[in-house]
């Protein structure tokens, strides 16, 4: 992910962050579960605080690798919630059929085919907190897929059963010579896009590739976990992002850079 992503999606949701401050248990806040691997509990954090002055445009969110390309959001009249729009040159095209949280997204085209793959981030307001303060309630991956000179449905591709874990997509590309399409995600039961340790994770989270198709409805051809880290070196094609003084002053307040009980790359503490 680009810094300059990483910005704007910090900016536009001022995520809690893996606070040491317990969180709330509520089934809506998220409970916390046991860490198997240091027996303890850890918390989900499914807050957040809505910049809507963040994003007030159409904005671009990533490049659609193979082309020139790229997937943008457009503000829909209702804080932090936006449609997703394919945009090549002068041409735009809406993909969503209703506004909701995209912020994170992938896509690629390979000869004729390409897909887009976003994260929709479905929140609401927090009834116990102040104003602004929002709620995570699920974190699904959609998809769509252009072919024929048209392009079919954003559809579900990645749903977690209970809205138990958020996934955030990382890459999306057709397949060559198949029908099939491949989406790599980072399953994440803490509903944090900006946390990047890998310690005190469940061993469930990480990296997953799905192999799929999509035509009128979509069809899971196999889903493997392919790492226990959500950073795997591969996966990074960028040099480790490493904030200046200046971005620290003016984006401080809506992220964290290294502070705190849970930063990266040690993570949440042993007791």
């Amino acid at each position: 992910m680009r810094d300059s992503t990483l910005i704007l999606l910090a900016a536009a949701l001022a995520l809690a962050g893996c606070s040491s401050t317990p969180n709330p248990t509520t089934p809506d806040r998220g409970a916390p579960r046991p860490d198997a691997g240091m027996g303890r509990l850890v918390s989900p954090v499914r807050e957040f605080r809505c910049r809507a002055d963040a994003i007030t445009k159409l904005t671009t969110v990533a490049k659609v690798e193979g082309s020139d390309a790229e997937i943008a959001i457009k503000p829909d009249g209702v804080d932090c919630v936006y449609q997703l729009v394919y945009r090549s040159g002068q041409s735009e095209q809406v993909l969503s059929t209703q506004p909701s949280g995209y912020l994170i997204a992938a896509g690629s085209r390979v000869g004729d085919r390409t897909i887009v793959c976003a994260s929709r981030i479905d929140h609401s307001p927090d009834p116990q907190g102040s104003a602004g303060a929002r709620l995570i309630n699920s974190v699904t991956v959609e998809c769509a897929a252009h072919r024929a000179g048209s392009w079919g449905p954003l559809l579900t591709v990645v749903n977690a059963p209970s809205a138990e874990w958020a996934a955030w997509v990382v890459g999306a590309a057709p397949v060559a010579d198949s029908a099939s399409f491949e989406l790599g995600y980072v399953r994440d039961f803490s509903f944090q896009f900006l946390n990047l340790a890998n310690r005190g994770r469940p061993p469930t989270d990480g990296i997953y590739t799905t192999r799929f198709t999509l035509d009128s409805a979509v069809a899971i051809e196999s889903s493997v976990q392919t790492s226990t880290e959500v950073t795997p070196a591969k996966l990074v094609k960028q040099e480790p992002w490493e904030p200046s003084a200046e971005q620290k002053s003016r984006f401080g307040k809506y992220m964290g850079f290294g502070e705190g009980s849970c930063a990266a790359p040690t993570g949440c503490p042993t007791p």
